[in-house]
């Protein structure tokens, strides 16, 4: 379970996203992993290229990770580095309207996290249905291919 924290907490500014204060209510984590896959989907899925594969579904570890695999793309997008980068960079800059930083301690975040595009033969596979699940032992899901897309200069897992 997580918290806002109180003002006498903090020894440094933290940077609040706009949504943080909305969702200050929200106090279990799958709970938040829900408001922003419903708040994605509602907002991405009229500008991708296949509305009709669009879907998101999120991955919980734990009590402060959360990760989002999106479908909806071609191969042939995802192939172009400059659209990969562009496209997954939005959905984290969208994301990270619902956590906070701490400029002077990367550990403190309301959550940790990273956004996967998934090509096609992934979308075949998956369902993508706005599902969030939890899972324990997550070190051993994160697969080879996900680690090139792991955002750890902005302090994501």
């Amino acid at each position: 379970m997580f918290t806002l924290p109180r003002p006498d907490e903090c020894e440094q500014v933290r940077m609040f996203g706009d949504r943080v204060v909305d969702t200050a209510h929200i106090k279990r984590l799958p709970a938040l992993a829900r408001a922003i896959v419903r708040d994605m989907n509602a907002k991405f899925r009229s500008s991708v290229s296949t509305p009709e594969r669009f879907g998101i579904n999120a991955w919980i570890y734990g009590e402060r990770v959360i990760d989002l695999e999106i479908a909806g793309f071609l191969d042939s997008e995802l192939d172009d580095p400059e659209f990969l980068y562009v496209t997954r960079q939005e959905f984290c800059d969208f994301v990270d309207r619902y956590n906070w930083t701490h400029p002077g301690d990367e550990r403190d975040q309301r959550f940790q996290g990273a956004v996967f595009l998934c090509n096609e033969e992934e979308q075949r596979i998956r369902r993508h249905c706005g599902r969030v699940r939890t899972y324990r032992k997550w070190r051993r899901c994160l697969g080879r291919r996900h680690r090139p897309f792991l955002p750890l200069a902005r302090g994501w897992l």
